[in-house]
């Protein structure tokens, strides 16, 4: 490897070496102690000086192999100078010079004008001079290293003295980093390791900035060294200091185990001392705290740590630990990215699950708490509305067959100890069984299925030193609980034909399915004591579904692989339920509301559902579609209408949209919930060119161009003209040594201005470069220098 120019010659004389040494010689061999060879084309003596010469040398010392044009060989001091071309295989370097002085008796070198490859770590590196010290540890004077193919370096670190050592370290002093010949840092001292394997070192820094209207977050820059420290195989350890421009130097620790098979943990710890610049209380949410209180830390102590366990125990089970802990409810939205509005301020847990014959076991224990306030000062937490469980036990069974019956039965239960500090506690069981038996009587196919869930709770209650005993808290104590059944029965059969080709190969399938379901979920009554929320209950149900498929698939003969070229599917249900509402005893309109949704599709009593229509098309690997409607033919006109296409590109590019148009809120008949919009969302990522891809996306809410969305009194939100209301776009080029990216991103977000929720527009521009610049010591090849800058733009 030549950072120079190739000379023609040299590479003949490589290929054709060996070959006429056995032809116009023989090989001269000197009886050393290090057992050196010397092969040549031709050698002289000078008596005077009593040094051989030799053209066309290759000297062989232990793991040492140089060649070059001519050498000269003093055996009286074992020196040796080889001049031109010379080049040097070592197990893991090659080095080339245009000159070098060999001390034989110690194998070490000098090399002039040089350059060497790591071929492990695929460094390449030059110098005026490099000295070998040892076998493997090698000195560049005045020199220059690089991860880049050199002859389209896009940076390199130059140096008045780096020193390499194979498969172990390497530093340097005095360096510069260069970009395309342009000095971008400077440093007098950098290390890191050179091996492929986890090593003590530096990562990757990091910088970013961050700026903009909200006052609270805008920390300015920040620069984060990451120091990794391998212990030993088992174990490693990774310190970051932490450096914020406007709030001081934070620590980070985070350590890593894995002592044996089957174990992993980690203990990962952040503080901070906010010592440089005091916090603004006028820009602050204080929570319920009062503003006018001295009891504010204008410099508050932040910091957040958690801890994760998982190994494997006796019989085959597993043991989960966590714990995590919070100093406030924004450490992590101001320097983690949390996207969370009330995080959690701490967590315990601990679980062990035993996998048993066709089922598992578990014991759990958790207790949680979090903060009610979205402030750094309020650290108040929800003690009444957040249960733990002291413990909970899990159990699942699944028999696929009963005693040689296609009979599938499937257990359920679990028992949990609700206890909290103050308010409703409860000892809660439940437990369900499930038996299905799918059977065929001639061409139909039958699904049955029934389901049978209990439900048991003993309720308890802690009152407050302050709270007086309630005659109607007393009067609820008492142990309660119901039982809910569930049935299911699907008929279908299919009707198809096979496509045959010209080598009477099947290539296609057209199937019509059509479909009867009936699902029914017992009323019963689920009444629970005033205040008590630990339960959910379980919505009645009572529902008739006709199905009609119709499914083309094509089979690809050269992979195997089938695909649905075609679907679509007609599902009208029926909400049986309404057909009691006029048989109700006493007050019909309630009972209809009493067992349906909170937010029915159709009016209540009306028994026909809207139509299902949902169709998909794939022609091509790379092409999909998906086409849905909801037609409610009360209103004669559809109300709901969802289209995606995905698609890939050739040159490995991608689109995707997704259009939602739902006239109002409503839930179906799983009580599953569907909110109004009427939503565009487009991503595409497209090449444009070798290295640089763009990927563009956008979501629009079509239902804000409506004055009445602009200022809702209902909510009191003052909305934004607009109705963009996320986008982003990101240019990436990608070089075979570096990366840099630039993103922009706009969204619209609320916040509270003069007891007021209005709208505001928060951008953000980031920058990002990235390149190998040291080995990565955590993981095998090189980390990555990223410059981040992030500006929020209001």
């Amino acid at each position: 490897m030549n950072f120079g120019k190739k000379n023609p010659k040299v590479f003949c004389y490589l290929i054709l070496l060996p070959g006429l040494l056995l032809l116009l010689t023989s090989i001269q061999v000197f009886a050393q102690e290090n057992d050196i060879q010397i092969e040549y084309a031709s050698s002289s003596f000078d008596q005077t000086t009593q040094t051989f010469v030799f053209d066309e040398p290759r000297v062989r010392l232990q793991n040492l192999t140089v060649s070059g044009t001519s050498a000269e060989y003093q055996e009286r001091t074992k020196k040796m100078l080889i001049t031109g071309d010379v080049i040097i295989y070592t197990k893991d370097m090659i080095l080339t010079a245009n000159k070098a002085e060999l001390d034989l008796d110690e194998s070490l070198y000098s090399l002039y004008n040089a350059t060497f490859f790591d071929q492990k770590n695929v460094v390449y590196g030059k110098a005026e001079r490099i000295e070998a010290i040892s076998t493997d540890t090698f000195k560049l004077y005045n020199g220059e290293i690089t991860t880049c193919n050199p002859q389209d370096k896009a940076w390199e670190l130059s140096s008045s003295q780096i020193v390499y050592q194979v498969d172990n370290f390497a530093y340097s002093v005095n360096s510069v980093l260069y970009l395309y010949s342009v000095p971008m840092f400077y440093t007098p001292f950098i290390s890191w390791p050179t091996k492929d394997k986890r090593s003590t070192g530096f990562l990757a820094p990091r910088f970013s900035h961050h700026s903009g209207s909200d006052e609270t977050k805008a920390f300015g820059s920040r620069l984060e060294i990451p120091y990794f420290i391998a212990i030993d195989r088992d174990h490693d350890l990774t310190v970051t200091a932490d450096l914020i421009e406007r709030r001081g130097t934070g620590l980070e620790l985070d350590y890593q185990y894995a002592f044996i098979e089957d174990m992993k943990g980690q203990l990962k710890g952040w503080y901070l001392d906010e010592s440089i610049q005091d916090r603004d209380l006028e820009a602050e949410d204080l929570g319920n705290l009062d503003a006018t209180s001295d009891e504010f830390d204008l410099q508050p102590k932040r910091y957040s740590y958690l801890f994760n366990h998982k190994q494997g125990i006796f019989l085959g089970g597993t043991l989960n630990l966590e714990l995590l802990k919070r100093s406030d409810n924004e450490v992590d939205k101001e320097y983690f990215n949390s996207t969370e509005n009330l995080s959690t301020q701490f967590k315990q847990s601990a679980d062990i699950s035993y996998p048993i014959p066709n089922g598992s076991f578990s014991v759990a224990y958790s207790t949680i708490n979090t903060f009610t306030q979205t402030s750094v000062y309020d650290t108040t937490t929800d003690e009444e509305s957040v249960a733990n469980k002291h413990p909970e036990v899990n159990v699942n069974q699944q028999y696929s067959t009963l005693l040689g019956s296609p009979v599938s039965v499937s257990l359920n239960g679990s028992w949990t100890q609700y206890d909290r500090m103050y308010g409703w506690d409860a000892e809660a069981t439940t437990a369900k069984v499930k038996v299905s038996s799918p059977f065929n009587i001639d061409f139909l196919n039958l699904k049955p299925s029934a389901t049978r869930t209990y439900y048991r709770y003993k309720p308890s209650y802690d009152y407050r030193s302050s709270e007086d005993t309630s005659a109607d808290i007393e009067e609820n104590l008492n142990e309660f609980g119901w039982k809910v059944d569930s049935r299911e029965l699907e008929v279908n059969f299919e009707i198809f034909r096979y496509f045959l080709n010209s080598r009477n190969q099947k290539t296609a399938k057209l199937s019509f399915i059509p479909r009867v379901i009936y699902s029914e979920i017992e009323d019963v009554p689920q009444e629970t004591p005033s205040g008590f929320g630990i339960v959910s209950t379980t919505t009645s149900k009572k529902s008739l579904t006709y199905q009609l498929d119709t499914v083309y698939k094509v089979k690809n003969l050269a992979t195997n692989k089938v695909r649905n070229f075609f679907q679509l599917s007609l599902i009208q249900p029926y909400d049986l339920n309404s057909e009691n509402c006029a048989d109700s005893p006493s007050d019909p309109d309630q009972f209809c509301v009493d067992h349906h949704p909170t937010d029915p599709e159709v009016e209540i009593g009306e028994k026909q559902l809207p139509l299902r229509i949902s169709a998909s098309l794939s022609p091509t690997d790379r092409l999909s579609g998906n086409l849905f409607y909801r037609y409610n033919h009360q209103l004669g006109r559809i109300q709901e209408t969802r289209i995606t296409l995905h698609s890939k590109y050739l040159d490995g590019g991608e689109f995707n949209l997704s259009y939602i148009d739902n006239e109002t809120l409503y839930k179906d008949l799983d009580n599953k919930s569907h909110p109004g919009a009427q939503t565009f969302e487009i991503t595409n990522a497209f090449p444009i060119a070798d290295r640089l891809k763009l990927t563009a996306s956008g979501k629009w809410d079509q239902s804000r161009s409506k004055s009445a969305t602009r200022f809702t009194e209902s909510t009191g939100t003052r909305r934004l003209d607009r109705i963009l209301t996320e986008f982003s776009a990101i240019l990436a080029y990608q070089h075979p040594c570096y990366t840099f990216t630039t993103s922009y991103s706009e969204k619209v977000k609320e916040r509270e201005v003069d007891s007021v929720t209005e709208e505001y527009l928060d951008r953000k521009f980031t920058i990002t470069f990235s390149l190998p610049l040291v080995p990565n010591a955590s993981s095998s090849g090189f980390g990555e220098l990223k410059l981040q800058d992030d500006y929020d733009i209001q």
